[in-house]
């Protein structure tokens, strides 16, 4: 999941993160999920200032979440 600007997602445009402190702006997630493949938490990447991710980073955001499931 890759939310580009939070002030503009009305998923997220109302969270407290958002509005208040840290301010978040950009998020970028990838799920972790248990051996049976049911999601349970995410590894993610948040900034202040809108952006979005390369496919070279989006791979290694996927490739950290898979090291961790591995683990």
């Amino acid at each position: 999941m890759i939310v580009v600007d939070a002030h503009d997602d009305p998923r997220f445009n109302q969270n407290p993160m958002v509005i208040g402190d840290p301010k978040i702006v950009f998020y970028a997630g990838y799920a972790i999920k248990n051996y049976e493949g049911i999601p349970f938490a995410s590894i993610c990447v948040v900034d202040k200032k809108s952006k979005d991710l390369t496919p070279h980073q989006k791979e290694a955001l996927k490739s950290l979440a898979h090291q961790v499931e591995q683990l």
